[in-house]
Order: C-alpha cells, then structure tokens, then sequence
C-alpha cells in the first residue's frame, strides 16, 4: 500500500474519530454518568477548602488519610476520589483553570479522541515491520473503531489520560528492550511512567506490573533456546522497578485492606466457587438491568464476544506463527521479545481476570494489546501469502465487529447507561428541596443523580439533606415497600423504560416508577419534566 494513501485513510478516521466524539460523546454527555459526576463534585468542593490540602499532596503518600468527619456523610464519601486518584483530580484543576471552563465542562471534553489516536499511530508504527503497510493500516483502523465507543474517547476522565500514557508505556518498552541508543534515557522516562501510574489509576498500575511480570516470565522460558542476556536484563528492570513504584506509591494497597481482598482473589476455593457461579449464570438481584434482555443488547454482546474471539485467534495464529519460525530461522532479539510480549499479554490476562473478577475489567488485555502484539509477531516472520489473507480477513472482521458496537450502544442509550437527565435538569428541584426539606432528612437516590446534585452543592450551597445511594439490595427493600425512606426519582429516565445507576458492582437498576409510585407508603410531593420527589408518608 503506498504510503502517502496510508497517511490519507489514517487521517480519514482520525478526522471520523474527533467528529464522533464531538458530536456525540460531548453533546451527549454519554461519559458523564456514575464516578465522572461525583468526580466533578469532589474538585469542585476541593478548590472550596471542604477537603484538606494534603488529599493532593505528595505528602499523603505516606500517611494516613485525613479525618472529613465534620463534613455531611454524602460529601465525605466523594473524598475519596480525588483523594486515591491525585494525578487526575490535579489535572481536571489546571484544564479548568487554563481553559477557564468550569470543572464539569473540563471534564466532558472528550480530550481522548484528540491525543489518543496519534499516539496508536505511533506506537503501531513503531511495533510493525515498516514491509508490511496493510497489517499497519488495517490495525490502526481497527482501534479507532474499537475505542469510539469506549470510555477513553468519551470524556476527559480517567481512561482518555491513562490509556493514553499505556500506550506511550508500550512504546517506550519497544524502544528501550530493543533500541541500543540512549537505553539510560529511555529507562529514565519509564521510570517517570512508572511513578505515575499509581498516581493516575491504581487498575492501570497493575495493567502495566502484569503485563511487565508475564513479559518477564517468558523472556526466561526463551532463554536457554535465544541466549539475549540484555533482553532479560532489561525485562528484569522494568519488573523491579515496576514492584517497588507499585508497592510503595499506590495508596490503594497503603490505605486499604486491597493487597489482602487481592491475594484472596488467587485461592482454590474463590477461583472454583467464581466458575461455577458463572456456569451457572447466577444474578446478582431480581432489580438489576441487563442489556443483553433487549434485541440491541443481544447484538452487542455476541458482537463483542465474537470480537474477543477473533482477537483470541489472532493471537493463537501468532503462537503458531512464532514456533514455526524458531524451528525454521534464527530467533532474532526482535522476533524473541515479540514471543515474549505475546505470551507476557496471555499470562498478565489470567492474572488480570482473577484479580478484577468482579469488575468490568476482566478482559482488559484481550481487544487492546493481543492485536498489538499478536500483529507485531507476525510481521517480524515470514509470512505466507495465504497465511497473511487470513490475518487481513481476520483484522476486517475486527474492524467491521467495532462498527457494530458503535450502532448498537449508540441506538440503545449507550446500552441503558444514558441517563437522559442532565446538570441542568437538576436545577428546579434543587431549589425546591433547598427551601422546602426540613434539614438532615434522609433521601435515597440513583447513583446518576447523586454526582449531579453534589455538583450543584460543589458550585452554589450545600442542601440540607443527607443523600444516599442506591445498591441492588437497598432499592429491591424500596421496590418490595420493605425500606421505608424518601427518594428523589430520576422520572424522565425512568419514564423512557431506561434504568438509572446504582452505586457499586456497575450495576443497572431496571426503571420500577410505576411500583414505586403505587407504594402506598409514598407521597409524591414534587414532579418537574426531569425529578420527582418521594416523601415518606408517617405510620
């Protein structure tokens, strides 16, 4: 493929890419939901002296996290936020500060689908043999189409910064196992990578120590069969370094009982007890949404699925590709460290998917590293003609996979995520409940809706009520009239069949205002075209 119709189509998607976001993340707000809402509250309460100076100092590394307790319950508990990710809340401060944008309007840039494609095109280019342009063009298409729809081109939040530097990450470990020139200040740079992390996003951190502890693990298997004493020198750097940043500046693990719940994700009996609730499809609670019961979600999950298939085959292919050629040529340092990162990827997957078992996490390597890697093996072999169409095939049906998840979330509300209510919808009702709720009454709330009217109290006054968020298991007691309490609705969502947020386990909870309005418990005392408020009728 000649290079200059290379520059014009990656530009071409890149162009789609930025115009995508524009138009419908930002206009949407569809990154703009649970943590990212309750973020903005907590920079925003922050820069108003709620919270200690010492939540973004360096300081609060290594000590124990300052007492909010004067503070009301609902604002506490977004402390935390800024307070385990000091990277990302200081960043948010200076954008807003230089763009003089308020904090919520900082955040809902999405800034990933600015930066985040240059850097893919580089650190593509940089991992595939400059002889094979089609292998490099096809796969950077492929994660254009695959990240319009993810979270890191939505918003200036955690993903649009972190997935950014992963990627510089991954470059500069290509440079620094490989390159001969200036290897001192390449390492120095990931070291600066390294430190940073723990800083960002404490899952990041251990994204990057597991794909660094199972690079590190092959390297040695390889070398009794490629003796490349720099190699596993390097790889052992990087570990080390890696370890002793991750232990000793991520607070996750200095302030929480987190090493210990992480250690216990490794058991027999959690890992046996894991599979089979999964076998067996269990559910968490009757009230919790899923997707995949609507036509658009099944799309969506099967496509994604497939998706994760095919990238599984390619990195198979690559294996295959790999012993191949160690019996067939020469293991060169190139095609050797290749192997390494291949398998490194596949073990840092396991590890990864018992850690993050619970989250939304569990394939994290699977859609964006098994493609880099796998691709980049298979260009430092000699590949086959029919071998090579099969590899092209397989990157158009990745291609064409990511384009259908773009249309299913897009025409299902971000497959039920979209909360249709928006800052400014809040606004009514939040005068209503700052002149007409008795202080320190108790309400109960979607997860959504929480971040919104902290945001309001973050910029203006703070209400005098004490607000609290749904779980599965608090809003099935609402829903079956066996909790008593006050609620604030999310009524123009729920009123369209779509579910509203609940706090913990990345749950949907399915849209029961029907029920709760029938409940004879409840007084419905406000509506307006977005909120309605719930009063505990008195026994």
């Amino acid at each position: 493929m000649h290079k200059r119709r290379i520059i014009i189509i990656s530009f071409l998607f890149y162009l789609i890419a930025i115009d995508y976001a524009v138009l419908y993340h930002y206009q949407n707000q569809t990154h703009f939901q649970r943590y990212p809402n309750s973020f903005a509250a907590a920079v925003e309460f922050y820069e108003k002296d709620y919270f200690p100076k010492e939540y973004l100092s360096l300081s609060s590394l290594f000590m124990e996290k300052p007492s909010v307790s004067n503070l009301p319950r609902s604002i506490a508990s977004v402390g935390d936020l800024i307070y385990y990710f000091p990277a990302l809340a200081t960043m948010i401060s200076i954008l807003s500060t230089i763009s003089g944008l308020s904090i919520r309007e900082t955040i809902l840039i999405p800034l990933g689908s600015f930066l985040l494609p240059l850097v893919l095109l580089v650190t593509i280019k940089n991992f595939i043999m400059k002889n094979e342009p089609i292998l490099y063009t096809l796969l950077y298409i492929y994660f254009i189409t695959y990240l319009m729809n993810h979270k890191a081109f939505k918003a200036a939040y955690m993903a649009a910064y972190t997935y950014i530097l992963f990627f510089i990450f991954l470059l500069l470990v290509h440079k620094y196992i490989l390159d001969d020139r200036s290897p001192s200040k390449i390492l120095t740079l990931l070291i600066l990578l390294l430190l940073s992390f723990p800083l960002w996003w404490h899952s990041m951190t251990m994204i990057v120590l597991f794909l660094i502890i199972g690079t590190f693990i092959v390297t040695l298997l390889l070398y009794p069969i490629h003796n490349t004493p720099p190699i596993v020198i390097k790889t052992r750097n990087l570990l080390l370094v890696s370890i002793v940043l991750t232990l000793t500046f991520s607070k996750i693990f200095s302030t929480s009982n987190y090493l210990t719940e992480f250690i216990n994700r490794f058991s027999a009996e959690y890992l046996s007890n894991l599979y089979l609730s999964r076998i067996n499809g269990k559910t968490p609670s009757p009230v919790i949404f899923s997707y995949t019961s609507t036509t658009l979600g099944k799309i969506y999950f099967y496509s994604h699925m497939l998706l994760h298939v095919i990238n599984v085959i390619l990195i198979i292919i690559s294996i295959m590709f790999a012993i191949k050629h160690i019996h067939t040529q020469r293991l060169d340092s190139k095609s050797a460290f290749h192997i390494s990162m291949v398998g490194g990827a596949i073990i840092a997957q396991a590890i990864f998917s018992s850690a993050y078992s619970l989250t939304a996490l569990g394939l994290w390597y699977v859609p964006l590293v098994f493609p880099l890697v796998s691709i980049s093996l298979v260009s430092s072999c000699t590949i086959p003609k029919k071998q090579k169409q099969a590899i092209v095939s397989a990157l158009f049906i990745l291609i064409t996979l990511s384009t259908l998840l773009i249309v299913t979330a897009h025409e299902s509300y971000e497959l039920g995520a979209l909360s249709l209510t928006r800052f400014n919808d809040i606004n009514p009702s939040y005068e209503w409940i700052l002149n007409y709720v008795p202080p320190n009454t108790q309400f109960y709330t979607d997860f959504n809706l929480f971040g919104k009217y902290l945001q309001w109290e973050g910029e203006y006054k703070i209400l005098p009520l004490e607000l609290r968020r749904f779980t599965p298991k608090n809003y099935e007691l609402v829903i079956n009239g066996k909790l008593k309490t006050n609620l604030i609705i999310d009524c123009k969502t729920m009123t369209r069949g779509l579910p509203i947020h609940s706090y913990g386990g990345r749950y949907l909870l399915k849209p029961e205002l029907e029920v709760i309005s029938a409940n004879s418990n409840l007084n419905r005392v406000y509506q307006d075209g977005s909120i309605c408020v719930f009063l505990e009728i008195p026994s």
